[in-house]
């Protein structure tokens, strides 16, 4: 959910998300991404939550897929819209699960992005590849 226009239960989601203070909100880059910088993928434009909506949360964080086939096979870890970047929503919800400073962004280092102590497996730019252990769902 972008929350990007207003409603009329604004002002009472607004109360619950200060109240919480572990809200994440999604924010979206617009159109297809721009691949010819290695290190993260570029959106021009995005799509984002009203500005009373990203103060009141606690972090911002990417839901950009790649795959245009409806099968996600990885996710950027990061990504840029316009200059700023913004990591994916799961590393935002490990950041503030772990409470690890979620106000700064990793940057990927000889093909890895270290996130809680761990080091995960990137692509050139910054993507990370999901394993299913299971058969595909029917």
């Amino acid at each position: 959910v972008l929350f990007s226009s207003d409603t009329v239960e604004d002002a009472r989601l607004l109360e619950m998300m200060r109240t919480a203070d572990n809200i994440i909100l999604a924010v979206s880059g617009r159109d297809d991404a721009l691949h010819n910088n290695p290190g993260r993928f570029y959106y021009d434009a995005g799509i984002f939550p009203e500005t009373v909506f990203l103060e009141a949360a606690t972090a911002v964080g990417h839901v950009n897929v790649l795959n245009k086939d409806g099968i996600v096979r990885q996710v950027p870890t990061i990504i840029n819209i316009g200059e700023q970047p913004y990591a994916s929503l799961a590393i935002r919800a490990l950041q503030v699960f772990l409470g690890i400073n979620y106000q700064s962004i990793p940057e990927p280092e000889d093909g890895f992005l270290q996130v809680a102590g761990r080091d995960i497996p990137v692509g050139e730019h910054g993507d990370m590849y999901l394993y299913f252990a299971g058969p595909p769902a029917r």
